[in-house]
This record gives structure tokens, C-alpha cells and sequence, in this order.
């Protein structure tokens, strides 16, 4: 395993420093506007930004036949879906690793940055990024490397579109049933950890499901 996954950080490591490096300036630049709203946005930047290299291994392991070697090595299939899904999990906690050094960071510099508000927002982030790759991994094995950019655009609209519905459906929750420890609690805090919990589920299920589909794929 831990070979397989040096193999996917070595085909994607220039892409790996180059989305940490840009990571760090963006949020820095979005920082110096000074803005709330702008600060919340930057709390997505880290996490979207490392998953796009775990993304990217799929097509290079297809373009090298690394994809057709590793199926002659003494691996199960089942082990080499587990490299992709724990590689994009350490992506996603590496992105926030970024996240949260950053804001401490500006923390101590400014104060008043690291609220509630950015919390929700970075486990907003983060269910974000697992539903990204939840929808990528399956679609990818499915489809091919071919249609890699439209199953990104898929997982980006796929994830972003679960938010807006998870909250929309939330806010009628709210207001029509009358759910004493929703409406006493905070609403902000309740939906973010539920959209992360939801992130978390649609991961393991769609780990589940790559792996019956790369089991049965023929090369």
C-alpha cells in the first residue's frame, strides 16, 4: 500500500507543490481584501486545491500503462482502489492542515478571523472535496481517463449542488417542524456537520461501489 500510494504522489508531485504553493498565495491575496465573506471563501481554496492532484493521478496512471501494470503485480483490485481513495483522503487533510495553519496564522496577526463562521465554512470545504472524489473515482472507472474533465465538472457541480439543496431542504426543516434542539442550537453549526456527516457516508458507499466497478472493468 504504501508503495502504491508513493506511486501516485511521485506521477502528480509537481501538480502536488505547485496547487500547495498556489493555495498559500491565493488565501494570503483573499486575506489582505480584508472582507468576511472573501475570508470564507478562502477557506475552500486549500481543500479544493489538493484534491485536484489525487484527481489527476487516474490520467496519468492511464497515459504511463501504469494502470494495466499494476494489475500483472501480486495487488487485489480492491487494494488499488483503496491507494486512490486514502491518497485523496490525505489530500483533503493535508488541505486542511494548510487551512488551519493559515488562519492561526492571521489569527495572531489580525484577530477576529478564526469564528464559527469559518469553521462551518472549512467542514462545508471539506464535505465538499469528499464529494468530489466520491463522484470522480467511480464515474472515472467507469467512463475512462477520456472523460476525465467532464467527471470533474460533474463532481464540482455534483458537491456544490448537495449544499445548496442540503440547506435549502434544512431551511424549510426549520421553519415548518418544530425541532426544539435545531432551533435552539446553532442552525449554521447543525448543517455544516450534517453536510460533512453526509460527505463522510457518500464516500464510504462510493468506495464500495468503485471498487465493484473496477472489478469488473477489463483492460
Amino acid at each position: 500500500m504504501k508503495g502504491l500510494l508513493l506511486n501516485q504522489y511521485f506521477s502528480v508531485e509537481k501538480s502536488f507543490w505547485m496547487y500547495l504553493f498556489g493555495s498559500i498565495l491565493l488565501v494570503s491575496a483573499l486575506f489582505m481584501v480584508g472582507n468576511t465573506r472573501i475570508e470564507r471563501v478562502a477557506t475552500f481554496v486549500p481543500i479544493v486545491f489538493m484534491v485536484s492532484p489525487a484527481l489527476e493521478v487516474l490520467k496519468h496512471e492511464s497515459s504511463s500503462g501504469w494502470n494495466k501494470f499494476a494489475l500483472t503485480l501480486p495487488l487485489k483490485r480492491r487494494q488499488i482502489v483503496q491507494s486512490h481513495y486514502l491518497f485523496f483522503v490525505s489530500s483533503v487533510l493535508i488541505g486542511l492542515v494548510i487551512t488551519m495553519l493559515l488562519f492561526s496564522l492571521v489569527e495572531l496577526m489580525k484577530g477576529n478571523v478564526l469564528t464559527s463562521s469559518s469553521v462551518n465554512s472549512i467542514m462545508n470545504a471539506i464535505g465538499i472535496g469528499l464529494i468530489m472524489g466520491a463522484v470522480a473515482y467511480p464515474l472515472t472507472y467507469m467512463l475512462g481517463t477520456e472523460k476525465s474533465d467532464t467527471v470533474l465538472i460533474t463532481a464540482v457541480f455534483s458537491s456544490i449542488g448537495l449544499l445548496l439543496l442540503g440547506g435549502f431542504i434544512f431551511g424549510i426543516l426549520l421553519e415548518t417542524i418544530p425541532l426544539t434542539f435545531l432551533q435552539q442550537g446553532n442552525p449554521d453549526v447543525l448543517f455544516s456537520a450534517g453536510y460533512l456527516l453526509m460527505g463522510i457516508v457518500i464516500y464510504l458507499v462510493s468506495y464500495f461501489w468503485a471498487i465493484k466497478i473496477y472489478k469488473q472493468k477489463e483492460y
